[in-house]
């Protein structure tokens, strides 16, 4: 399943907010693991492109897809480590955004707080109904 948001792009959403930072991109093949579970959270990505899994001690919990925010569970619960293990289902391109900055932006921006709010509460829906 996939989330359908009213803002339908990385740009859209952040460009104001990340426009004077170089953001890496990265490209990660089919079955690369992103992150690990317990593994320091520094970064939150954005998946431009592709499809995620998640899993929490090998178990596949979800699917992420275009659009999406990966790590802010674990960034919002105030956690120091990733809770989860996101591995790549297909060859996908990313965009690395370092906490602290991603921190700055959320303060800064009422329609990126907002974005993120609503996926938030859509992906609650679409755990639930799964």
């Amino acid at each position: 399943m996939q989330l359908t948001m009213s803002l339908n792009s990385f740009h859209q959403i952040t460009e104001k907010q990340f426009i004077h930072l170089n953001l890496d991109v990265i490209k990660i093949k089919e079955n690369t693991v992103l992150f690990s579970e317990n593994s320091k959270l520094d970064y939150i990505f954005f998946l431009l492109n592709g499809e995620l899994i998640i899993k929490i001690n090998k178990h596949k919990l979800w699917s992420v897809n275009d659009k999406e925010f990966i790590g802010i569970s674990s960034y919002f619960t105030d956690e120091s480590n990733y809770t989860y293990t996101v591995e790549a289902s297909k060859n996908s391109t990313i965009v690395k955004i370092q906490v602290n900055d991603f921190k700055k932006a959320i303060e800064n921006s009422t329609e990126l707080s907002n974005f993120i709010m609503n996926s938030l509460c859509e992906r609650i829906k679409l755990t639930l109904k799964d």
